[in-house]
């Protein structure tokens, strides 16, 4: 029923990625794309270092902004709740992956407060997401779960310009 998709994603740079703050976690989420893409080098760090500690930003922050050929998209900024289009969220996620593109995703963090995620495989039903704690690897392999678990959360897409 469900086809699993893997986009090449390298343990080794997500390994040598750092999250530089402990707020920073949606530029960091963006750099590790940028990455794992090619588009900047082990290096890159600048939209962490503008970013720093802003507790208040969200995927919003970074709509229809262009970064390297890259152009984003906040989708499904709404409330969570037993009325979220689950379906269509998680549909949205696999056709996403199938575009061999990757997914930044909301996800509730142990302790309470959010941390962002890199969906990058479909494995069975499931998506598998790998993020960065300061410099430890973070991966999950049951989004789709703690999703339903939540009733619901934001993505961050992108196209790339051919």
């Amino acid at each position: 029923m469900f086809e699993d998709i893997i986009v090449p994603f390298s343990e080794e740079r997500l390994t040598s990625h750092v999250q530089r703050y402990p707020c920073s976690c949606i530029p960091s989420a963006i750099e590790i794309i940028l990455k794992q893409l090619g588009k900047v080098d082990s290096d890159y760090y600048e939209l962490q270092d503008y970013w720093r500690n802003k507790c208040d930003g969200s995927f919003h922050d970074f709509e229809g902004k262009v970064l390297y050929g890259l152009t984003f998209k906040h989708l499904f900024g709404r409330e969570r709740g037993p009325n979220f289009p689950l379906d269509a969220l998680f549909r949205t996620i696999s056709d996403e992956l199938a575009q061999q593109r990757f997914v930044v995703v909301s996800l509730s963090a142990p302790g309470g407060g959010w941390h962002m995620f890199v969906i990058h495989s479909q494995i069975g039903a499931e998506f598998v997401a790998a993020a960065k704690t300061d410099s430890a690897n973070w991966i999950v392999s049951n989004v789709k779960s703690q999703v339903r678990q939540m009733g619901g959360t934001d993505i961050l897409v992108y196209t790339i310009k051919p």
